[in-house]
């Protein structure tokens, strides 16, 4: 696809709602197709991934998941010692369960295979709204929600 759009109009003239409209529909195109290729890159990272953890620690959603954080990748998360979940579950017994993120931090950072420590408190960092999904992620493979569920 060309970088101008052809016009009738002379060099340096306003162009038409037509010609803006063909600009502006060139641009979108290739933005997606930077997006469609950043995709394929996250895509690919974790299916890798997940062929990794399969073979370490079986069967995804049992010990282990995988967490898509969007463009900062994929985050893997597994089943740690459970003297964390025990901790994590007393502070949301004690908060009315309405922990701090400070908690969630604490909980989630010693159960994150992939990426590094300083890698994951970046996303977090940058990212808040992901915590509460990666905390979902690990309470699940403690089964701290079927705790709860049980208990009601």
């Amino acid at each position: 696809m060309s970088d101008t759009i052809p016009s009738s109009a002379p060099p340096g003239a306003p162009l038409t709602k037509q010609e803006r409209l063909a600009e502006l529909r060139r641009r979108i195109y290739e933005i997606e197709k930077k997006n469609d290729s950043e995709d394929e890159d996250r895509l690919l990272r974790m299916a890798e991934l997940e062929v990794e953890y399969t073979e370490k620690f079986g069967r995804r959603g049992e010990d282990w998941d995988l967490v898509d954080a969007g463009p900062h990748g994929p985050i893997v998360v597994k089943r740690g010692d459970a003297v964390t979940a025990k901790a994590y579950r007393a502070k949301l017994r004690k908060a009315n369960y309405s922990p701090t993120d400070e908690d969630d931090i604490a909980f989630v950072t010693p159960n994150v295979e992939y990426p590094s420590t300083k890698e994951l408190h970046e996303i977090i960092f940058n990212r808040k709204f992901l915590l509460p999904k990666l905390v979902d992620a690990v309470s699940t493979l403690f089964g701290l929600w079927e705790d709860k569920a049980q208990k009601k």
